[in-house]
């Protein structure tokens, strides 16, 4: 169906609703094609609201109106209507899904599996309610049964991508990356314009140090959907990896540029300008990190080492001593801090932080080695 047959139905809705302005069923009919088509809230809360003012025992029109709340991100206001809906009708699987899917939008995951339970009691073939209750179990890291859910949607259904995708994504948690890929390429083969089938399947590539492979996934995703930092984030790590840093600079900052809060994306561009040589660019980076996110110990280590690139040991010591104050079991922040206080001659304090870096981590043998020196300068 075309837009102007969606427009014809709507203009037909209208015009029954002209002759009897208490047709509960044109204003609910209506307000579904506000909704699922057109993503018009407002216009499709004001049908439900009238067709339940109507009929106030319309479930659909309740469950419908509820969809529209959940699309919209008000799952509070959705569950209500969802409660209302099963109450006048409690043998609809449909609106057990819906409810369900409103749980997990807050993350209330162990109400939403148990609506799922109740979508499948009603229909044992429900692939939908199998694939949701499948994401349910891998939010609560129970990708066994998160696999065994996502194995019945398929077999009920052999052309779900989704379900394949999620469980590609169950399988990489299990540690089984071979069954993952399958499913990626599964995924991608029912439908060839899957994003996120793509970034995933890059990221397995990606950590198994095949990098080509995975830009080549990051960029067919890109070109699906090229407004998703998540897969130019991705893409700039593997850029990074293999040290086409310029790219990875080129996909950070497109990241910068798109993304709501992108304080890890300036961290990974310092980082990379770091790898540089691009000291001065790399600090300015972490400046904005830190701005943005003041609570990262990370990002306080890396701004503490383009500190000590540059000689400025004192600024160096303050950022470790940020992250140690942040996370005081930060075996690394007191090792860099000590390396630092060594190259100041301050061979005391130099030893106190490799004391408390072996403190924390007696196997870290690197801290032995710098503590060596420092007995030895002593010497």
């Amino acid at each position: 169906m075309d837009q102007g047959d969606f427009d014809g139905a709507i203009s037909a809705y209208s015009h029954a609703i002209s002759i009897n302005p208490n047709d509960a069923m044109a204003y609910a009919l209506r307000g579904n094609l506000y909704c699922v088509v057109m993503r018009d809230y407002e216009r499709a809360l004001a049908d439900f609201d009238r067709a339940v003012a109507i009929a106030p025992n319309y479930a659909a029109a309740y469950r419908n109106r509820g969809y529209a709340y959940a699309d919209s991100g008000e799952f509070v206001k959705a569950l209500s209507d969802y409660n209302r809906a099963i109450a006048i009708n409690p043998n609809d699987a449909f609106t057990y899904l819906n409810r369900g899917d409103a749980y997990a939008g807050i993350g209330e995951f162990v109400n939403a599996i148990s609506d799922y339970n109740h979508a499948i009691a009603i229909n044992p073939n429900y692939d939908e309610a199998y694939r949701n209750r499948g994401n349910a179990y891998s939010e609560i890291g129970e990708y066994d049964r998160a696999t065994s859910d996502y194995d019945r949607a398929v077999s009920i259904d052999p052309n779900d991508a989704e379900a394949y995708r999620n469980r590609g994504s169950a399988y990489i948690r299990l540690g089984e990356i071979d069954k993952a890929i399958a499913d990626y390429d599964r995924a991608i083969a029912i439908n060839p314009n899957y994003a996120d089938a793509y970034n995933n399947r890059g990221l397995v590539y990606s950590a198994r140090g095949e990098f080509v492979k995975a830009i080549a996934d990051y960029d067919r995703a890109i070109s699906i959907d090229p407004n998703s930092a998540l897969t130019y984030f991705d893409r700039g790590n593997s850029y990074a990896k293999i040290g086409e840093y310029d790219s990875a600079i080129a996909d950070y900052s497109r990241v910068i540029a798109i993304a709501p809060n992108p304080a890890v994306a300036y961290h990974k561009r310092g980082n990379t300008h770091y790898a540089k040589g691009e000291n001065d660019n790399a600090i300015a980076d972490f400046d904005q990190a830190i701005a943005l996110d003041p609570d990262d110990a990370v990002v306080y280590i890396d701004r503490g080492l383009a500190y000590h690139r540059t000689g400025e040991h004192d600024k160096a010591i303050a950022d470790y001593g940020r992250a140690i104050a942040i996370n005081p079991n930060y075996a690394d922040a007191y090792n860099k801090r000590g390396n630092t206080y060594f190259v100041k001659s301050e061979t005391d304090k130099a030893i106190a932080d490799y004391d408390r870096a072996i403190a924390i981590d007696p196997n870290d043998a690197v801290a032995y080695v710098s503590r060596g020196l420092a007995y030895a300068n002593i010497g």
